[in-house]
């Protein structure tokens, strides 16, 4: 279920901050606030024009190297069957290649952006000692 992946997760990694698409996600957001109070919360509509940056920025992010997938077969197959597509006011956004009924799902790759926009966007960053100080070699 869901809400135990949430904990799970929760449990294991320090989460901050969860970008949510507000049109389906109404209970499992009323979960959160009650269970994970610390968490922040963030809509992300699936509109064309709010996935513009988060697009740009994601793709940015992975041919500067900053961004790494561990070869995972599930990503791999989404990431496979989506397709950006620039709708007529000129925004980009990710398609399946057949439409909205395609069991070619792309959700992998589309909770990724959103999850990396809201982690640039709502996470407040400790700076490691070195990106702010050269090496020093004694």
């Amino acid at each position: 279920m869901i809400r135990d992946d949430i904990d799970e997760l929760v449990e294991l990694l320090d989460v901050q901050v969860i970008a949510y698409d507000p049109h389906y996600a109404s209970e499992l957001i009323d979960y959160c606030e009650e269970k994970h109070p610390d968490i922040l919360l963030v809509e992300f509509s699936q509109s064309a024009a709010h996935f513009e940056k988060p697009i740009d920025d994601f793709e940015a992010a992975i041919k500067e190297g900053h961004l790494k997938h561990d070869n995972n077969g599930c990503m791999n197959w989404q990431v496979g069957h989506a397709n950006v597509k620039t709708t007529p006011r000129g925004y980009r956004i990710l398609v399946k290649p057949d439409g909205r009924n395609d069991i070619k799902k792309i959700d992998a790759i589309v909770a990724s952006i959103m999850s990396h926009w809201a982690s640039n966007n709502h996470v407040k960053r400790v700076l490691d000692y070195y990106e702010n100080n050269p090496l020093e070699v004694i």
